[in-house]
Protein backbone atom coordinates (compact mmCIF):
# COMPACT_ATOMS: atom_id res chain seq x y z
CA UNK A 1 0.00 0.00 0.00
CA UNK A 2 2.81 2.41 0.86
CA UNK A 3 4.64 1.61 -2.37
CA UNK A 4 1.47 2.14 -4.38
CA UNK A 5 0.84 5.51 -2.73
CA UNK A 6 4.42 6.62 -3.37
CA UNK A 7 4.16 5.71 -7.04
CA UNK A 8 0.81 7.47 -7.43
CA UNK A 9 1.38 10.67 -5.46
CA UNK A 10 5.12 11.06 -4.85
CA UNK A 11 6.86 9.77 -7.96
CA UNK A 12 10.48 10.90 -7.91
CA UNK A 13 10.52 12.03 -4.26
CA UNK A 14 13.81 11.33 -2.48
CA UNK A 15 13.61 8.87 0.43
CA UNK A 16 16.22 8.81 3.21
CA UNK A 17 16.29 6.21 5.98
CA UNK A 18 19.30 6.88 8.25
CA UNK A 19 20.64 4.18 10.57
CA UNK A 20 17.87 1.73 9.70
CA UNK A 21 18.08 -1.57 11.57
CA UNK A 22 19.09 -4.36 9.22
CA UNK A 23 18.23 -7.49 11.19
CA UNK A 24 21.36 -8.47 13.12
CA UNK A 25 22.12 -7.84 16.80
CA UNK A 26 24.79 -10.04 18.38
CA UNK A 27 27.48 -10.04 21.03
CA UNK A 28 31.02 -10.65 19.76
CA UNK A 29 32.70 -12.87 20.59
CA UNK A 30 29.66 -15.06 21.11
CA UNK A 31 28.81 -15.62 24.75
CA UNK A 32 26.34 -18.29 25.84
CA UNK A 33 25.42 -16.23 28.92
CA UNK A 34 24.33 -13.26 26.80
CA UNK A 35 22.88 -15.02 23.74
CA UNK A 36 19.35 -15.37 25.23
CA UNK A 37 19.06 -11.57 25.39
CA UNK A 38 19.86 -10.91 21.72
CA UNK A 39 17.92 -13.98 20.55
CA UNK A 40 14.74 -13.02 22.40
CA UNK A 41 15.14 -9.38 21.34
CA UNK A 42 15.36 -10.36 17.67
CA UNK A 43 12.37 -12.69 18.12
CA UNK A 44 10.35 -9.88 19.71
CA UNK A 45 10.94 -7.64 16.68
CA UNK A 46 9.63 -10.33 14.37
CA UNK A 47 6.66 -10.96 16.69
CA UNK A 48 5.48 -7.35 16.48
CA UNK A 49 5.94 -7.18 12.72
CA UNK A 50 8.83 -4.72 12.57
CA UNK A 51 10.78 -4.54 9.32
CA UNK A 52 14.03 -6.24 10.26
CA UNK A 53 15.38 -6.58 6.72
CA UNK A 54 15.25 -3.28 4.87
CA UNK A 55 16.71 -5.02 1.80
CA UNK A 56 13.32 -6.65 1.18
CA UNK A 57 11.55 -3.31 1.52
CA UNK A 58 13.71 -1.12 -0.70
CA UNK A 59 12.80 -2.61 -4.12
CA UNK A 60 9.11 -2.04 -3.31
CA UNK A 61 9.64 1.63 -2.50
CA UNK A 62 11.54 2.59 -5.63
CA UNK A 63 15.04 3.03 -6.99
CA UNK A 64 18.04 2.61 -4.69
CA UNK A 65 20.48 5.50 -5.14
CA UNK A 66 22.88 4.71 -2.31
CA UNK A 67 23.20 2.08 0.38
CA UNK A 68 25.90 2.24 3.04
CA UNK A 69 26.56 0.35 6.24
CA UNK A 70 26.16 2.32 9.47
CA UNK A 71 26.74 -0.54 11.87
CA UNK A 72 27.33 -0.04 15.57
CA UNK A 73 30.20 -1.84 17.30
CA UNK A 74 30.02 -0.91 20.98
CA UNK A 75 32.46 -1.97 23.68
CA UNK A 76 31.18 -2.05 27.25
CA UNK A 77 34.53 -0.93 28.66
CA UNK A 78 34.85 1.99 26.21
CA UNK A 79 31.29 3.33 25.98
CA UNK A 80 29.51 2.02 29.05
CA UNK A 81 26.52 4.44 28.99
CA UNK A 82 25.53 3.59 25.40
CA UNK A 83 26.19 -0.13 25.96
CA UNK A 84 23.96 -0.10 29.05
CA UNK A 85 21.23 1.87 27.28
CA UNK A 86 21.08 -0.55 24.33
CA UNK A 87 21.06 -3.61 26.61
CA UNK A 88 18.19 -2.04 28.56
CA UNK A 89 16.36 -1.33 25.30
CA UNK A 90 16.74 -4.96 24.18
CA UNK A 91 15.55 -6.25 27.55
CA UNK A 92 12.47 -3.98 27.52
CA UNK A 93 11.44 -5.22 24.08
CA UNK A 94 12.10 -8.87 24.89
CA UNK A 95 10.19 -8.73 28.20
CA UNK A 96 7.09 -7.55 26.35
CA UNK A 97 6.86 -10.99 24.71
CA UNK A 98 8.78 -13.48 26.87
CA UNK A 99 8.86 -14.39 30.59
CA UNK A 100 11.52 -12.63 32.62
CA UNK A 101 13.05 -15.90 33.80
CA UNK A 102 14.09 -16.76 30.23
CA UNK A 103 16.43 -13.77 30.00
CA UNK A 104 17.00 -12.72 33.64
CA UNK A 105 20.50 -14.23 33.78
CA UNK A 106 21.48 -12.58 30.50
CA UNK A 107 20.22 -9.18 31.74
CA UNK A 108 22.30 -9.57 34.89
CA UNK A 109 25.41 -10.44 32.88
CA UNK A 110 24.87 -7.43 30.59
CA UNK A 111 24.63 -5.27 33.72
CA UNK A 112 27.96 -6.63 34.94
CA UNK A 113 29.59 -5.74 31.62
CA UNK A 114 28.16 -2.22 31.79
CA UNK A 115 29.77 -1.87 35.22
CA UNK A 116 33.14 -2.90 33.75
CA UNK A 117 33.26 -6.50 35.00
CA UNK A 118 34.35 -9.22 32.58
CA UNK A 119 32.32 -12.43 32.45
CA UNK A 120 33.47 -16.04 32.29
CA UNK A 121 33.51 -18.05 29.09
CA UNK A 122 31.70 -21.39 28.65
CA UNK A 123 34.61 -23.29 30.18
CA UNK A 124 34.75 -20.92 33.14
CA UNK A 125 38.29 -19.83 32.26
CA UNK A 126 39.26 -16.20 32.49
CA UNK A 127 37.04 -13.30 31.60
CA UNK A 128 35.78 -11.89 28.32
CA UNK A 129 34.42 -8.48 27.39
CA UNK A 130 32.02 -9.01 24.46
CA UNK A 131 31.15 -6.10 22.19
CA UNK A 132 27.62 -5.39 21.03
CA UNK A 133 27.32 -5.38 17.24
CA UNK A 134 24.20 -3.97 15.56
CA UNK A 135 23.93 -4.03 11.77
CA UNK A 136 22.32 -0.88 10.35
CA UNK A 137 22.21 0.73 6.91
CA UNK A 138 21.76 4.24 5.53
CA UNK A 139 19.37 4.15 2.57
CA UNK A 140 18.85 6.85 -0.05
CA UNK A 141 16.29 6.18 -2.77
CA UNK A 142 13.81 7.70 -5.18
CA UNK A 143 10.14 6.89 -4.69
CA UNK A 144 8.35 4.94 -7.39
CA UNK A 145 11.33 4.74 -9.77
CA UNK A 146 12.32 1.28 -10.95
CA UNK A 147 10.18 -0.55 -8.40
CA UNK A 148 11.15 -4.23 -8.16
CA UNK A 149 13.92 -3.59 -10.66
CA UNK A 150 12.07 -4.66 -13.83
CA UNK A 151 8.72 -2.85 -13.40
CA UNK A 152 7.08 -1.80 -16.63
CA UNK A 153 6.23 1.84 -17.16
CA UNK A 154 2.53 2.57 -16.76
CA UNK A 155 0.46 4.80 -19.05
CA UNK A 156 1.95 8.26 -19.36
CA UNK A 157 5.14 7.28 -17.50
CA UNK A 158 8.52 6.99 -19.16
CA UNK A 159 10.52 4.13 -17.73
CA UNK A 160 13.86 5.25 -16.30
CA UNK A 161 17.04 3.39 -17.09
CA UNK A 162 19.15 2.23 -14.21
CA UNK A 163 22.76 3.39 -14.14
CA UNK A 164 25.70 1.64 -12.57
CA UNK A 165 29.39 2.16 -11.90
CA UNK A 166 31.87 -0.49 -13.01
CA UNK A 167 35.63 -0.81 -12.62
CA UNK A 168 37.48 -1.32 -15.89
CA UNK A 169 41.17 -2.00 -16.62
CA UNK A 170 41.60 0.01 -19.82
CA UNK A 171 45.30 -0.86 -20.38
CA UNK A 172 48.19 -2.31 -18.34
CA UNK A 173 48.36 -0.40 -15.06
CA UNK A 174 45.44 1.93 -15.90
CA UNK A 175 42.03 1.75 -14.17
CA UNK A 176 38.86 3.70 -14.89
CA UNK A 177 35.41 3.82 -13.29
CA UNK A 178 32.77 3.56 -16.02
CA UNK A 179 29.29 5.08 -15.66
CA UNK A 180 26.87 3.11 -17.86
CA UNK A 181 23.37 1.72 -18.30
CA UNK A 182 22.63 -1.54 -16.50
CA UNK A 183 22.26 -4.35 -19.08
CA UNK A 184 18.81 -5.97 -19.33
CA UNK A 185 18.26 -8.84 -16.90
CA UNK A 186 17.91 -12.22 -18.61
CA UNK A 187 15.77 -15.18 -17.59
CA UNK A 188 17.37 -17.10 -14.74
CA UNK A 189 19.33 -14.06 -13.57
CA UNK A 190 19.03 -11.94 -10.44
CA UNK A 191 19.80 -8.26 -10.36
CA UNK A 192 22.01 -7.58 -7.35
CA UNK A 193 22.81 -4.24 -5.73
CA UNK A 194 26.39 -4.45 -4.47
CA UNK A 195 27.22 -3.57 -0.87
CA UNK A 196 30.85 -4.74 -0.68
CA UNK A 197 33.33 -5.82 -3.38
CA UNK A 198 36.75 -7.11 -2.32
CA UNK A 199 39.96 -6.57 -4.26
CA UNK A 200 42.22 -9.57 -4.86
CA UNK A 201 45.64 -8.13 -4.13
CA UNK A 202 47.47 -10.94 -5.94
CA UNK A 203 45.49 -12.19 -8.93
CA UNK A 204 43.85 -8.86 -9.67
CA UNK A 205 47.19 -7.04 -9.64
CA UNK A 206 48.59 -9.56 -12.12
CA UNK A 207 45.60 -9.04 -14.42
CA UNK A 208 46.02 -5.27 -14.19
CA UNK A 209 49.70 -5.58 -15.07
CA UNK A 210 48.86 -7.77 -18.05
CA UNK A 211 50.42 -10.92 -16.65
CA UNK A 212 47.32 -13.09 -17.12
CA UNK A 213 45.97 -11.55 -20.29
CA UNK A 214 46.11 -13.71 -23.43
CA UNK A 215 44.39 -12.33 -26.53
CA UNK A 216 41.32 -14.35 -27.46
CA UNK A 217 41.44 -16.61 -24.36
CA UNK A 218 38.77 -16.48 -21.61
CA UNK A 219 39.91 -14.77 -18.42
CA UNK A 220 38.61 -17.62 -16.24
CA UNK A 221 36.69 -20.64 -17.54
CA UNK A 222 35.53 -21.61 -14.02
CA UNK A 223 33.48 -18.42 -13.47
CA UNK A 224 30.55 -17.56 -15.75
CA UNK A 225 31.02 -13.81 -15.25
CA UNK A 226 34.64 -14.02 -16.47
CA UNK A 227 34.48 -16.84 -19.02
CA UNK A 228 32.59 -14.62 -21.47
CA UNK A 229 35.42 -12.06 -21.44
CA UNK A 230 38.16 -12.74 -23.96
CA UNK A 231 41.71 -11.66 -23.21
CA UNK A 232 42.51 -8.19 -24.49
CA UNK A 233 41.92 -4.68 -23.21
CA UNK A 234 39.70 -3.31 -21.75
CA UNK A 235 39.13 -5.90 -19.01
CA UNK A 236 36.73 -6.12 -16.08
CA UNK A 237 37.87 -8.28 -13.22
CA UNK A 238 36.98 -9.24 -9.65
CA UNK A 239 35.19 -12.19 -8.10
CA UNK A 240 34.25 -11.31 -4.52
CA UNK A 241 31.07 -9.25 -4.33
CA UNK A 242 28.31 -9.18 -1.74
CA UNK A 243 24.95 -7.49 -2.17
CA UNK A 244 21.21 -7.97 -2.01
CA UNK A 245 18.79 -9.07 -4.69
CA UNK A 246 16.71 -6.31 -6.22
CA UNK A 247 14.72 -8.65 -8.45
CA UNK A 248 15.05 -12.27 -9.54
CA UNK A 249 13.17 -15.30 -10.82
CA UNK A 250 13.80 -17.62 -7.87
CA UNK A 251 15.43 -15.38 -5.27
CA UNK A 252 13.24 -12.96 -3.31
CA UNK A 253 14.00 -9.22 -3.24
CA UNK A 254 16.29 -8.42 -0.32
CA UNK A 255 18.06 -11.81 -0.25
CA UNK A 256 21.72 -11.26 0.62
CA UNK A 257 24.05 -13.11 -1.74
CA UNK A 258 27.72 -13.63 -2.58
CA UNK A 259 28.57 -13.26 -6.27
CA UNK A 260 31.61 -14.20 -8.35
CA UNK A 261 31.41 -11.00 -10.39
CA UNK A 262 33.70 -8.13 -11.47
CA UNK A 263 33.48 -4.89 -9.49
CA UNK A 264 30.20 -3.10 -10.25
CA UNK A 265 27.52 -1.31 -8.27
CA UNK A 266 24.71 -3.32 -9.93
CA UNK A 267 25.12 -6.82 -11.36
CA UNK A 268 23.05 -9.29 -13.36
CA UNK A 269 24.14 -12.74 -12.20
CA UNK A 270 22.90 -16.27 -12.79
CA UNK A 271 20.83 -17.36 -9.81
CA UNK A 272 22.50 -20.77 -10.04
CA UNK A 273 25.90 -19.17 -9.36
CA UNK A 274 25.12 -17.03 -6.30
CA UNK A 275 25.39 -18.15 -2.69
CA UNK A 276 22.82 -17.04 -0.13
CA UNK A 277 24.42 -15.55 3.01
CA UNK A 278 23.24 -16.67 6.47
CA UNK A 279 21.68 -13.89 8.57
CA UNK A 280 24.39 -14.00 11.25
CA UNK A 281 27.27 -13.32 8.82
CA UNK A 282 27.79 -9.60 8.07
CA UNK A 283 28.63 -8.41 4.56
CA UNK A 284 32.23 -7.53 5.40
CA UNK A 285 32.88 -11.14 6.50
CA UNK A 286 30.89 -12.82 3.73
CA UNK A 287 32.93 -11.04 1.06
CA UNK A 288 35.89 -13.31 1.93
CA UNK A 289 34.05 -16.49 0.95
CA UNK A 290 36.19 -17.19 -2.13
CA UNK A 291 39.38 -16.60 -0.14
CA UNK A 292 38.18 -18.90 2.62
CA UNK A 293 37.38 -21.56 0.02
CA UNK A 294 41.00 -21.33 -1.16
CA UNK A 295 42.31 -21.48 2.40
CA UNK A 296 40.30 -24.63 3.16
CA UNK A 297 41.48 -26.23 -0.10
CA UNK A 298 45.10 -25.56 0.82
CA UNK A 299 44.62 -27.18 4.21
CA UNK A 300 42.90 -30.22 2.70
CA UNK A 301 45.74 -30.63 0.19
CA UNK A 302 48.39 -30.32 2.91
CA UNK A 303 46.45 -32.79 5.12
CA UNK A 304 48.05 -31.85 8.46
CA UNK A 305 47.63 -34.16 11.44
CA UNK A 306 47.67 -33.45 15.16
CA UNK A 307 51.18 -32.73 16.36
CA UNK A 308 52.41 -31.20 13.09
CA UNK A 309 54.12 -27.83 13.24
CA UNK A 310 52.86 -25.77 10.33
CA UNK A 311 54.40 -22.75 8.61
CA UNK A 312 52.30 -20.38 6.51
CA UNK A 313 54.33 -18.09 4.26
CA UNK A 314 52.59 -14.79 3.54
CA UNK A 315 50.11 -12.99 5.80
CA UNK A 316 47.83 -11.74 3.06
CA UNK A 317 44.12 -12.52 3.05
CA UNK A 318 44.48 -16.18 2.07
CA UNK A 319 47.49 -16.74 4.34
CA UNK A 320 45.77 -15.16 7.32
CA UNK A 321 42.57 -17.15 6.75
CA UNK A 322 44.57 -20.37 6.36
CA UNK A 323 46.37 -19.75 9.65
CA UNK A 324 43.08 -18.86 11.37
CA UNK A 325 41.41 -22.10 10.29
CA UNK A 326 44.42 -24.13 11.42
CA UNK A 327 44.50 -22.34 14.78
CA UNK A 328 40.75 -22.93 15.21
CA UNK A 329 41.52 -26.66 14.97
CA UNK A 330 44.29 -26.37 17.61
CA UNK A 331 47.16 -26.75 15.17
CA UNK A 332 50.60 -25.32 15.98
CA UNK A 333 50.93 -22.69 13.23
CA UNK A 334 53.40 -19.87 12.56
CA UNK A 335 53.01 -17.17 9.90
CA UNK A 336 56.07 -15.82 8.09
CA UNK A 337 55.61 -12.52 6.27
CA UNK A 338 58.23 -10.32 4.60
CA UNK A 339 58.75 -6.79 5.96
CA UNK A 340 56.50 -4.09 4.52
CA UNK A 341 59.47 -2.45 2.75
CA UNK A 342 60.22 -5.70 0.88
CA UNK A 343 56.59 -6.05 -0.20
CA UNK A 344 56.54 -2.46 -1.44
CA UNK A 345 59.74 -3.04 -3.42
CA UNK A 346 58.24 -6.16 -5.01
CA UNK A 347 55.11 -4.23 -6.02
CA UNK A 348 57.20 -1.51 -7.63
CA UNK A 349 59.02 -4.13 -9.72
Amino acid sequence: AVASALRQWHEGTLLYFPIHYSGLTVFRPECYLLDPLTRKYNDSLAARGQVTDIHRLMPLLGETLALESSAWDIAADQDAPLFKQLCSFMATNALAYYPREEIAAAIAQAGSLSAGSAIADREGKGGIMPRLYVENVDFLGRAGSGCSGDAKAGPGLQQQRQQRLAVEFSSPGVVHVVDEDVPPRQQGQARVLAAVSAVSAGTERKVLQGGLVVDGEPLDTSLASLSSQKGGWPIRYGYCSVGHVEVGDRLSPGTRVFCFHPHASIMNVSEADVLEIPADIPDKDAVFFANMETACSLIQDAAPVLGDRIAVFGAGVVGSLTAAVLAQHRQDVTIFDPPAADRLAALRE
